[in-house]
């Protein structure tokens, strides 16, 4: 899919569409419970004709809140999740948290979900990146490019801050519309050691805490 220069946010979702319903077969979509993939999902399962299967990576990165996420958004669609055990600390880069760690996380992940969509007969598979992240550093898109990862909200020229108002058109903001989580490692310092005991440990921090907030304000 070829980048779509446009005028307005309709028009890019126009081109989004139109290329949703061009598919010839179900589109794979990497869902990670955040609003950009959950979007692009929600957008294949109406739009695309053979509809699309949610694979989400359990790596150790991945917080039980964000899982708590992706049932709740294929549970709203009807589409089971299916879940893949991914452990990228397996990768000297990643554990050592160093500069490309990004990188072969999102190599290893994305490995992992071609293998498993070739399985179910999946021949493109997407990824929700958005055309603000062709902007910055993001070691990612680089191994989303060697395997050959469809984009197709940036490709259709679609920015984050336009797909809440997508998701409000469509009645979704409820189920999209979450805090955006930042990855685990984020919060850690370079080129450290990161082991799982670790990231258990912030796991149950990032979750107590958010709990803690939900009651504040229920």
């Amino acid at each position: 899919m070829s980048v779509f220069k446009r005028n307005s946010a309709s028009e890019a979702e126009e081109k989004l569409k139109h290329w949703l319903a061009s598919l010839r077969g179900p589109l794979a979509v990497g869902l990670s419970g955040g609003m950009d993939s959950g979007l692009l999902f929600f957008m294949a399962v109406e739009f695309a004709p053979y509809g699309a299967i949610p694979f989400t990576a359990i790596t150790p990165f991945f917080t039980w809140d964000d899982k708590k996420q992706v049932e709740r958004i294929c549970e709203y669609k009807g589409v089971p999740p299916a879940f893949l055990l991914v452990d990228t600390l397996q990768h000297q880069e990643v554990a050592n948290n160093r500069a490309l760690r990004c990188y072969f996380c999102k190599k290893m992940i994305y490995e992992a979900i071609v293998e498993a969509a070739d399985r179910r007969d999946c021949r493109l598979v997407a990824d929700g990146t958005v055309l603000d992240d062709l902007a910055r550093y993001r070691p990612g898109i680089m191994a989303l490019k060697e395997l050959g990862i469809e984009t197709p909200l940036a490709d259709s020229g679609l920015r984050k801050s336009e797909l809440m108002e997508i998701a409000g058109n469509f009645g979704w903001s409820e189920i999209l519309g979450r805090d955006p989580v930042s990855c685990l490692a984020t919060s850690l310092e370079p080129n450290n050691r990161i082991d799982h005991e670790i990231l258990q440990v912030m796991n149950s921090c990032f979750h107590g805490t958010k709990s803690l907030k939900n009651k504040a304000f229920s």
